[in-house]
């Protein structure tokens, strides 16, 4: 068996049009030198839920989870709070609403059982941590 895995970035993505409008805006800041432009074939414009580490053979799983999880769950918007530059890219922060927080809770729950450990860099950053 093979028990490749690889990091999982699980996102919300926008709307077709918000998205638009994301790369739009990342086009422009590319005159300041930004580490990376949004695009419609990536990086995609984004909200990350959670970041972890999944088995290669795992993939189909998770996929029906996520589509579960989406197909429970109502529509709703997000709303940015401030946005900062941070190692090359802009990056907004949203609202932490209870909805935004019981569906990010949701997935930790639902992906923690079948993850592969901590992501690589994940591990690098708590290890930096001070004691």
């Amino acid at each position: 068996m093979n028990m490749t895995s690889f990091a999982a970035n699980i996102v919300l993505l926008p709307t077709d049009e918000l998205a638009d409008k994301a790369i739009a805006v990342s086009h422009q800041l590319q005159e300041y030198e930004a580490l990376f432009e949004l695009s419609g074939h990536g990086p995609f414009p984004h909200a990350t839920l959670y970041m972890t580490q999944l088995r290669v053979e795992d993939t189909l799983e998770v996929q029906g989870i996520l589509a579960d999880l989406a197909d429970n769950t109502p529509p709703f918007s997000m709303i940015s709070t401030r946005y900062f530059q941070d190692m090359g890219y802009f990056d907004p922060d949203f609202e932490k609403t209870d909805r935004i927080a019981q569906l990010q809770m949701d997935v930790i729950a639902a992906i923690n059982p079948i993850q592969d450990g901590m992501r690589e860099k994940t591990r690098l950053v708590c290890w930096k941590l001070p004691a």
